[in-house]
């Protein structure tokens, strides 16, 4: 009897470690599979070196200090920046460059401006939130002017007000896209 009741304590210990394989060692080795593929995912979410960032879709993301040494002074680069997105203006110096009628718009980002077509300090300061419908509606027209035109190239995002330093959008730059499509569709 007693052979009889370790065999039975036997099947029935195999039973309890049996099903904690099935059941717990997967989820122990699932969940470690889970930690080390956060570890990697946040490793590679943003690249930088020497201050350039590289977002997952391998778009690098721009600080507002790189933007705006790219004024075209000395004959450097000219930048410039329509809702965060920044554009190699370099060939149209004689527009964007020192001294030339847009050069509000040099390394930094004058949103506000291209959408009221006014260029001056005080408006690239404005809060395109709070600009008027009629203002809206310019914006999205010149920024997809310089995604369309070959001369002007795309570099990055800007980090600030429209993209997060991981080059995702702000909650910001949300409203204001949702903005510009109910102006859109109200048309």
């Amino acid at each position: 009897k007693k052979k009889k009741n370790n065999t039975v304590l036997k099947t029935y210990t195999y039973s309890i470690i049996s099903a904690m394989a099935k059941t717990l060692f997967p989820r122990f080795f699932l969940t470690i599979f889970y930690i080390v593929a956060l570890a990697i995912i946040s490793c590679q979410s943003e690249q930088c070196e020497d201050g350039d960032c590289i977002n997952p879709d391998g778009i690098r993301v721009i600080s507002m200090e790189e933007l705006s040494t790219k004024t075209g002074k000395d004959e450097g680069d000219v930048w410039i920046s329509v809702l965060g997105q920044v554009f190699d203006v370099t060939s149209g110096r004689d527009f964007y460059g020192e001294g030339a009628s847009y050069s509000i718009f040099a390394g930094r980002d004058a949103s506000p401006c291209f959408a009221s077509g006014t260029f001056n300090e005080e408006a690239a300061m404005a809060d395109m939130e709070e600009l008027k419908e009629g203002d809206m509606k310019g914006i999205d027209h010149w920024r997809k002017f310089y995604v369309d035109d070959d001369k002007y190239l795309f570099v990055g995002l800007l980090e600030g007000l429209y993209y997060q330093k991981d080059g995702q959008p702000t909650s910001k730059l949300s409203r204001i896209q949702e903005r510009l499509s109910s102006i859109e569709t109200k048309k």
